[in-house]
């Protein structure tokens, strides 16, 4: 796979550290998993690699070549993945659904692949990182500025609660962390009851 020209800022490489740390804490012996929006690296799918049996993830910027274990590929859009139904034990969305415009499509697609009772786990900037975060990449050049450009959304708990049980998906838990200003979701796929005729 060809490498893409990548310089992460350092401050970057110890939230993506943090977020990371509190995601596998969810996904010990989690089968088959998939991270969306796994970035240039797959640096979440390497530190839970020996939790897992296999990793797949997918990014538009993902430059690492396959393994046994971890396998990726490029997309750029997410809303019509190439897996099968009921694929996944869990989907991983860490600080990637703020950068979507079509978020609720990628909802339903990830409702698609995971399997019955599979897990959903969603990290994302909360309303109150907002400013904070404009500080940290415009005025103080500590995070990539485009990276915080494409925040399309930033969303409360109300919100993201919302979307996930519209798709079906029961709240496990949610919680803050980084002072309030980032958020974990973990839900889990609902089976849809078709009502007889």
């Amino acid at each position: 796979m060809e490498e893409i020209n990548f310089k992460e800022p350092f401050f970057e490489k110890i939230l993506r550290y943090l977020r990371a740390r509190i995601v596998l804490s969810y996904i010990h012996n989690a089968g088959v998993i998939c991270d969306i929006g796994c970035g240039y690296n797959a640096y979440f799918l390497n530190k839970a690699e020996k939790y897992i049996s296999k990793g797949y993830g997918i990014d538009k910027k993902v430059c690492i070549n396959t393994t046994d274990k971890i396998i990726v590929q490029r997309a750029e859009f997410f809303n019509n993945l190439s897996f099968q139904n009921d694929y996944f034990d869990a989907v991983t969305m860490i600080a990637v659904i703020e950068h979507l415009k079509d978020y609720n499509s990628i909802i339903k697609e990830v409702y698609r692949i995971l399997k019955p009772e599979g897990l959903l786990i969603i990290t994302t900037p909360t309303i109150h990182a907002r400013k904070f975060l404009d500080f940290l990449a415009f005025r103080l050049n500590i995070l990539n500025k485009e990276e915080i450009k494409e925040h399309y959304k930033y969303f409360d708990k109300k919100d993201i609660i919302a979307l996930l049980e519209n798709n079906y998906f029961f709240i496990k838990k949610y919680s803050y962390f980084e002072f309030k200003l980032n958020s974990i979701v973990v839900a889990i796929k609902k089976q849809i009851v078709k009502e007889r005729l």
